[in-house]
């Protein structure tokens, strides 16, 4: 799961949330994980404790989260490959968005337990 904060343009100041969802989860998976962090979690860096106010968008995309050697995350969101799981289908997401690359957990899992 990514939680992940985008302007519509380079240099907009439009910032939106969405959260991404590896495709390959089942129904309960996205439940869960939705149940877990949705309410708790946004994607302001600079206030991590800062719960969001909106009902973000939840789309299942590609993803895929390697730890061998470097944690690696890689990420797209494609319109004609991501389902929309919960939003507004009149307000799509951005254009095509891709994310390859190192990742870092900010907390450990286990403090959601």
């Amino acid at each position: 799961m990514l939680n992940l904060a985008l302007t519509s343009a380079e240099k907009a100041t439009d910032w939106n949330e969405v959260i991404l969802i590896d495709d390959q989860a089942t129904p309960d998976q996205v439940g869960a994980l939705l149940q877990v962090f949705e309410g708790n979690q946004g994607s302001e860096v600079a206030h991590p404790h800062r719960v969001p106010t909106a009902s973000r968008p939840v789309y299942l995309v590609p993803m895929q989260y390697t730890i061998t050697g470097r944690p690696t995350l890689v990420a797209t969101f494609q319109p004609n490959r991501s389902r929309l799981v919960r939003g507004n289908p009149s307000q799509p997401f951005f254009k095509e968005w891709t994310y390859d690359g190192p990742v870092a957990l900010v907390q450990p899992l286990e403090q959601w337990s």
